[in-house]
């Protein structure tokens, strides 16, 4: 069965926009450059005021204790919301006055554009773009970098054939599942897909019981934590997003980070708050992964899922499980359709968050 993701892609030429926002040492404060569409004026407001600036003002991350902590930002970021594509990376950073706890962002706005595409074109492109603003000294070079970059991308995405531009996320269930740092026996796939099961029916089709015709109703997003199997750093985050995209409705909002000093991917399904966006630089000993939760799995849930995995599209019947120390949750949804996820994309972004001021 062929996976969903992918099928929201609006119709229409393909656009795209670069822009970068943060802290940088030429400006004295706060800075943006190429807010050129709705969707990077989102990404400011949302993402980097009201997230990431909201976890720093709230003190989430100086609460932590140093091994509960990342020591600074950077990751690779994607976000689709409103029918719409956002790929990025963030690093730590600082202003002229030497202010250190808010990073830099530099992401491109790919509307129109496949998640497969993004990831492995845009990916590359916005590690450079890291790199040569980080070495940039004045206004001027950096916004020198943004048109340049934003330039050649499009230029790039011009030369590409519609299906390529297109392409969604491919996944592979069944690859996942033999990674040594899923657990033996599946076990840490199988608890990733119960709670997917469990926790996203808000994000569900349409046509599912808690979903209105007009897509998603719950404003809420659920975080889930995967691990990153080993060697698979680079394609991580196209791998999980790919199972999610899969999951969920096509309407979902689904918010991924994957950070350079970790091996795990965090995905937000939903709205995106400040308290979510704290995972971005907690370490599993303040946020467990989601293939660690000792969930009891009933016999003939596990039974279909396997099934699932290997044939890439069965459907398992509703789980009947629960957390060893949680109480059952009264009734689930069915599964939606997974799709065959391909592990072939390529990200060559890594986003860093930093401190704040």
């Amino acid at each position: 069965m062929a996976t969903r993701a992918g099928s929201w892609i609006k119709g229409g030429k393909p656009r795209l926009f670069l822009a970068a926002l943060g802290k940088h040492p030429a400006w004295d404060d706060h800075m943006e450059l190429g807010l050129e569409s709705d969707a990077l004026v989102r990404v400011r407001r949302q993402l980097y005021v009201e997230g990431i600036g909201a976890a720093i003002d709230g003190g989430a991350w100086d609460k932590l204790a140093p091994d509960e902590a990342l020591p600074a930002f950077g990751h690779v970021f994607l976000w689709r919301f409103d029918q719409e594509l956002v790929v990025g990376r963030m690093w730590a950073s600082k202003d002229g006055k030497g202010r250190s706890k808010y990073p830099m962002l530099a992401c491109f706005h790919a509307g129109g554009v496949g998640a497969g595409w993004a990831l492995r074109e845009l990916g590359p492109r916005l590690e450079r773009i890291e790199a040569a603003c980080i070495a940039a000294t004045t206004h001027e070079g950096v916004a020198e970098i943004i048109t340049r970059e934003r330039d050649a991308a499009r230029a790039a995405m011009g030369g590409e054939g519609p299906e390529a531009i297109r392409a969604p996320l491919p996944s592979d269930l069944a690859s996942l599942a033999a990674a040594p740092e899923l657990g033996p026996d599946r076990r840490g796939l199988l608890r990733i897909l119960y709670e997917c099961e469990r926790d996203l029916s808000p994000w569900r089709d349409p046509g599912d019981a808690k979903s209105s015709g007009s897509g998603v109703v719950s404003p809420t997003g659920h975080r889930l934590r995967m691990p990153v199997p080993a060697g698979a750093a680079a394609t991580g985050l196209a791998r999980w997003v790919g199972v999610v995209f899969s999951l969920a409705a096509d309407s979902a909002p689904v918010f991924a980070a994957a950070p350079h000093a970790g091996a795990w991917v965090d995905v937000i399904v939903g709205d995106l708050s400040a308290s979510h966006l704290a995972c971005l630089k907690a370490t599993p000993r303040k946020m467990a992964l989601t293939s660690d939760v000792p969930y009891t799995l009933d016999e003939s849930f596990v039974a279909r899922a396997r099934a699932m995995i290997d044939a890439g599209g069965a459907t398992p019947a509703p789980p009947a499980a629960r957390p060893d120390a949680g109480p059952a949750r009264p009734a689930w949804l069915k599964w939606a359709g997974l799709g065959a996820i391909g592990a072939g994309v390529v990200i060559g972004g890594v986003l860093v968050a930093g401190g704040g001021g």
